[in-house]
């Protein structure tokens, strides 16, 4: 029978197999219980009773402790890396974007191709159109079954220089109505300030009024007349460039991550596809930050008040459904495909599809020079007009839907005249206006002693000299476009379709002093002068009465030439525009 084990230093009874003291971990050697102990033992070697398998305990835990130590080094240089990686190197969703806008800024030449399908619900136009066979005819073609439309635009463009934009492009709409798909197709070029086109394919009702081969597979050319605007291009309206800084500021406030997919191979390139959103919240404070730079505070502000619990509702559920999803290139961070789909944001209220379809646009040959070239012998798009419709009913109303305009432009320039002389009398000078602004839109709706203002109500407590500036529906033909510098002058700019008396179609200027005609920068002098009896021809009608009355030619005495001067047919019942005894309706 084995004896306990007593510790030494402790005192502690151990059991037999025990060789370090449970307690105090003194090695032990063997006493018998009872015994006296000599008052000096012998001296022992207390390794000699130690396990010879098992290490050195301090050294053991010298190197468990060195293990451990490393293993959390190791961790916490892993998890700190990571952390770095992932704070300062690793492309996140929101530092790829941030890149791509950067990058996209730096884009000047791109090809694109555009693909866009449309499926729409059309609404009862049979039932609402019922005027005319022509609107029934309409209307029972559209029905209430599903529409569908696409387009389709593939081209390349280069604004290298700002001076000499560059384009190229072959486009491709179509309607499909009643089971019958119209489309009309065509190529375009644009050189600077010419634009060439070329239409290859019409829609088939447009050949039941004109005759289409006059139009088709014919390169056209248009040059666009700048000359006022040339001086002052490059230079943004202070509103458009505030809000512009706005937009650019806060854009990652309104843009929301919906899905992060990861990276994707698209064709030969890497790409980073991330699904974006719009975030409520940051698009109704960015309105609330544009309403404090904005000339038009009021008019938004009238908006917003105006808008109804379903707009309200509308609003929520197009924000809410809305996505976009964007393939940004990984090495070079340009955008190279946009998708937007429109089932989610085509439902009504109720849930029904009223919309359907997706737009997808890529991108490709980023900064990449092309060749460019004009079209070979093109048609002034004059002349093309005149083939296409110079005779028969649309050649005689396309005459006097001319002429009608013109007289019409040339009446609300003559009023525009009589507001800015009644303003520059209480005033003592002409509103300013130092860069070219089209009248009737934007900050030019209204004139009153402040200036032209955006609405009636920023007129309060003024005096208002017209309360609708015209101008606002010829945006399309270049507008009425106001300038005044000088606090005695001013150039109001306008076009006219076709030749009127001694002012010509093209640009047209009136000033303080009248109105005069600009072509190609030559003067044709004042031409009218408001407000006075003058008669050039001396055919008994001033020249004022002749364009603005009789629309006849103010330098022809007979404007018909049929031997009768214009007064004399006028004074006695008969149409001085129609040649022989027509009389005057």
């Amino acid at each position: 029978m084995q004896n306990n084990m007593r510790c030494q230093k402790c005192g502690l009874e151990n059991s037999p197999e025990s060789h370090v003291c449970q307690s105090c971990h003194t090695p032990l050697y063997e006493t018998t219980p009872n015994v006296a102990v000599p008052n000096n033992p012998p001296s022992v070697d207390a390794s000699q009773f130690l396990n010879p398998e098992m290490p050195q305990t301090s050294g053991g835990i010298k190197k468990i402790l060195a293990i451990v130590a490393g293993v959390l080094i190791f961790a916490g240089v892993a998890l700190g890396g990571y952390w770095g990686y992932s704070k300062y190197i690793a492309n996140t969703p929101d530092k790829v974007l941030k890149k791509s806008v950067q990058a996209t800024n730096q884009i000047k030449a791109s090809s694109f191709k555009l693909d866009l399908k449309l499926e729409f619900q059309e609404k009862q136009a049979a039932e609402q159109a019922t005027s005319t066979p022509t609107l029934n005819l309409i209307g029972g073609l559209l029905g209430t079954e599903k529409q569908k439309m696409y387009a389709e635009i593939e081209g390349y463009t280069d604004n290298t220089d700002e001076n000499n934009l560059r384009s190229k492009f072959k486009i491709d709409i179509g309607l499909d109505i009643g089971g019958t798909t119209n489309n009309i197709a065509g190529e375009v070029v644009t050189l600077g300030k010419n634009l060439y086109f070329k239409i290859n394919q019409l829609p088939i009702m447009l050949a039941m009024f004109i005759d289409t081969s006059s139009i088709k597979d014919k390169w056209v050319k248009y040059s666009i007349n700048t000359t006022v605007l040339d001086k002052f291009a490059g230079q943004e309206d202070e509103d458009t460039k505030k809000i512009g800084e706005i937009l650019e500021q806060d854009a990652d406030k309104i843009i929301i991550l919906k899905n992060d997919y990861g990276v994707e191979t698209l064709g030969e390139n890497k790409t980073y596809h991330y699904q974006l959103g719009l975030d409520k919240q940051g698009i109704l404070d960015m309105i609330e930050k544009i309403k404090t730079v904005s000339k038009n505070k009021a008019e938004i502000e009238k908006n917003m008040a105006e808008m109804k619990e379903e707009d309200w509702q509308n609003f929520d559920r197009f924000v809410k459904n809305f996505s976009l999803d964007i393939w940004i290139d990984k090495k070079e961070y340009f955008i190279r495909k946009i998708e937007i789909p429109f089932d989610n944001i085509g439902k009504d209220k109720d849930g029904n599809q009223t919309l359907g379809g997706a737009m997808t646009i890529t991108f490709d040959n980023f900064n990449q020079i092309m060749e460019i070239e004009s079209p070979k012998d093109p048609v002034e798009l004059e002349k093309l007009l005149s083939e296409a419709f110079g005779g028969g009913m649309f050649g005689a109303l396309d005459k006097a839907q001319t002429k009608n305009s013109d007289a019409k432009t040339v009446s609300e320039i003559k009023q525009i005249q009589t507001a800015l002389e009644l303003y520059f009398v209480d005033n003592n000078g002409y509103p300013k206006n130092e860069i070219p602004a089209a009248t009737g839109v934007g900050n030019m709706k209204v004139l009153c002693s402040k200036g032209f203002r955006a609405s009636i109500e920023e007129c309060a407590g003024s005096t208002v000299y017209m309360s609708e500036v015209p101008g606002g529906d010829k945006i399309i033909d270049g507008g009425y476009l106001y300038t005044s510098i000088k606090p005695n002058d001013y150039t109001l700019v306008f076009q006219l379709l076709g030749d009127s008396g001694n002012l010509k179609a093209g640009e047209n200027v009136a000033t303080p002093n009248g109105i005069s005609s600009m072509n190609n920068g030559e003067d044709y002098g004042m031409g009218l002068e408001m407000g006075t009896d003058l008669d050039t021809d001396n055919d008994g009608i001033t020249d004022e009465e002749e364009i603005f009355i009789w629309e006849t030619d103010p330098s022809k005495a007979d404007t018909d030439g049929d031997g009768y001067k214009d007064g004399d047919e006028v004074e006695h019942g008969y149409d001085p525009l129609i040649p022989g005894s027509a009389k005057l309706k």
